[in-house]
């Protein structure tokens, strides 16, 4: 079995159903970056998206394994999960770590006014879930460890805040992580 399908195995386990689409995009070199779309996971109405593709990139940044992501939004439009794979191919410099602010540039759907990133762990997964998906051995190198980042889509305000240092502040805020259209908590 592959990598891919190491990963897009282990990710339908989790969503207890295959994908109900993917996407993909080439990075100029051919490298694939996919987005694995799951509908109704983990409940009615909420849509995850999974990135696969990110992980076989090289960044220095990468010294202890290699991230892919995942959104969960309650919304029906795939555009979310296609937004998160866009990112990747994108922003391939981008560490993608724990408080990293992406700015998509404009609203990423129609249905919310939000129109940036922040990178965090994945609230909709368990940490066994979502470290070393596929299972590499004590001490293997970091190519060979896939840990799934959470991706949440936010406010401008909170970007900003974010960025001057209020991770916690939005972090403890109680915002509805998974609600696309609530206002700003920052």
């Amino acid at each position: 079995m592959t990598r891919a399908e190491d990963f897009a195995n282990h990710v339908d386990a989790l969503a207890g159903k295959p994908p109900a689409n993917v996407y993909y995009q080439n990075l100029a070199d051919g490298t694939p970056i996919s987005a694995l779309v799951y509908q109704d996971v983990p409940e009615a109405g909420m849509l995850i998206g999974v990135t696969y593709g990110l992980s076989l990139l090289d960044n220095p940044a990468w010294t202890r394994g290699r991230p892919e992501l995942l959104i969960g939004v309650r919304s029906t439009d795939h555009r979310w999960a296609r937004a998160v794979g866009l990112l990747a191919v994108n922003l391939t410099d981008c560490p993608f770590s724990y408080g990293n602010v992406l700015n998509f540039g404009q609203p990423i759907t129609e249905e919310s006014a939000m129109d940036h990133f922040v990178i965090f762990a994945p609230t909709l997964l368990d940490q066994q879930d979502f470290l070393n998906v596929l299972d590499a051995p004590e001490g293997a190198p970091a190519q060979d460890v896939v840990n799934i980042a959470g991706i949440y889509p936010i406010h401008a305000s909170e970007a900003a805040a974010i960025n001057d240092g209020g991770m916690e502040a939005f972090w403890k805020s109680g915002a509805d992580l998974y609600d696309v259209t609530r206002p700003p908590v920052l």
